[in-house]
């Protein structure tokens, strides 16, 4: 074995890792299998040690509410080729926690420094303080090869899990290849008049679900956006629109994008941005595939009628796949108010599938051949959907489900 060249060596490496899981909604399980298996082949001999540890650090899990992050992290900070096998890294801390770096998580920013192969990088809950130390513009946290980057601090973390434009901006500053970025928080009013001036990265990918203040929101969204540059985005994925005109105008500028999906606190916060938003698709001429979703609660405001008339009107006429709310009574693919849709819309226009959500239901609707010519079917539920992940679609109706 220990006389196997390099490269057969790494085909073996290469076999064993892709028999195991991976997961990002079941770490422990993941991150404890790769443990097992990187500690098993490193005790084979010096020749495999290598190959070993990568396997164990490559993606790795530090929970600071555990007894075992302390360790984890010390044994990173001095030894240098475990933290060069870090690709993926997940720091979490406890809904509980405090707002302050303490015990094993004041080493965190040395930590980061040092993993300079570091491709993604995910934090839930993180202490606000590590995010303004983020923040600080020192030199030596550039992390060159960090494509994913999320945070997410959950609503139960209270007012210390805010996040603010300040920190968002200096933590995308500091990933100089990214290329997607998560952000799920409760917003923060930036209070700060030295707020950097967001840099640029070439973003393909921008996923929000930013909660709060309104003028919080709408300047964490636009701090965002105004980070992504304008030829390279393709998915965006905004869960708390904000009603401004920064936001439209910001959307009309993606001009290479091919999914959007967009969702309202409320069907009036719908209503009303709904001209703005068709004003700034007009000219999204790559755009394949839109979600446009609201909760579908009872409303003395639009009626249903007017709601899913603003609906239909707001579908981009290039895309190819929609996802949108409707009220119960929308009717089938031959009667009622979709049946309507579906006659004015052009027999040959370039919309497929159309995804409905109620809330009694989700259905999917397809075009299908019949007698020589192209007619609407409904076919089926969430099982029928082929143009949305159906993984996808079921966060998506859970983000409608969720309180703010």
């Amino acid at each position: 074995m220990a006389h196997l060249p390099a490269d057969i060596l790494q085909m073996i490496f290469d076999e064993v890792e892709k028999d195991l899981p991976f997961r990002l909604d079941r770490r422990r399980p993941v991150y404890g299998a790769r443990r097992e298996t990187g500690r098993s082949i490193s005790l084979v001999c010096r020749a495999w040690r290598a190959g070993g540890t990568a396997i164990r650090w490559r993606f790795h899990d530090i929970d600071f509410t555990s007894r075992t992050a302390d360790r984890d992290v010390q044994h990173l900070l001095s030894h240098r080729g475990a933290a060069s096998s870090v690709r993926s890294l997940f720091l979490s801390w406890g809904a509980a926690s405090l707002n302050t770096l303490d015990g094993p998580d004041r080493d965190v920013l040395e930590l980061l420094r040092k993993l300079r192969n570091l491709e993604t990088l995910r934090f839930h809950n993180a202490p606000r303080d590590l995010l303004q130390d983020l923040a600080d513009d020192d030199a030596r946290l550039l992390f060159l090869k960090l494509r994913d980057l999320a945070v997410n601090n959950t609503p139960a973390r209270g007012f210390g899990g805010n996040l603010a434009a300040t920190e968002t901006a200096s933590s995308i500053r500091c990933a100089l290849r990214l290329k997607r970025l998560s952000i799920t928080a409760d917003a923060l009013v930036d209070m700060d008049d030295d707020e950097p001036e967001p840099s640029q990265r070439l973003l393909e990918e921008v996923d929000l679900d930013i909660r709060g203040d309104g003028r919080a929101v709408t300047d964490l969204t636009d701090t965002a956006l105004r980070c992504a540059d304008r030829a390279s985005l393709t998915s965006l994925t905004v869960k708390n629109v904000p009603f401004s005109a920064s936001f439209c105008a910001s959307i009309g500028g993606f001009r290479n994008l091919r999914q959007l999906v967009l969702i309202w606190p409320t069907d009036d916060a719908f209503a009303c941005s709904a001209p703005h938003i068709l004003v700034a698709t007009r000219n999204l001429h790559q755009l394949q595939s839109v979600a446009l979703l609201y909760p579908n609660l009872p409303s003395y405001v639009y009626p249903a009628s007017n709601l899913s008339e603003i609906v239909f009107a707001t579908i981009p006429p290039t895309v190819r796949a929609a996802c949108i709310t409707l009220a119960s009574d929308y009717g089938s693919a031959t009667r009622g108010a979709l049946s309507s849709f579906f006659n004015d819309r052009p027999v040959d226009s370039p919309l497929e599938e159309l995804v409905v959500f109620s809330s009694q239901s989700t259905r999917c609707f397809r075009k299908a051949d019949q007698n020589g010519r192209r007619v609407w079917r409904d076919a089926g539920g969430l099982e029928a959907v082929t143009a949305f992940e159906a993984e996808h679609i079921k966060q998506l109706r859970a983000s409608l489900l969720s309180p703010d």
